[in-house]
């Protein structure tokens, strides 16, 4: 796994089910984990948006290819 990001909100149920089967597999060294804040609505931004249009979390981003959901 080269170069995999993976957006998540620390209080999301569906974001939390990713980083403990990432951690579980061994995984989460090799992965940048970036942290958005959804009560401060940070995935309407463009940038974010650019990732995922339905603003939803969690984002695995692997070689520049966004893989939503």
């Amino acid at each position: 796994m080269n170069d995999v990001a993976i957006w998540i909100d620390v209080r999301s149920t569906s974001c939390f089910k990713v980083a403990w089967a990432a951690c579980r597999l061994g995984l989460d060294d090799r992965v940048r984990w970036r942290v958005i804040d959804l009560a401060r609505q940070d995935q309407r931004t463009p940038a974010f948006r650019a990732l995922n249009p339905l603003g939803q979390v969690p984002v695995l981003v692997d070689q520049d290819r966004p893989l939503p959901e």
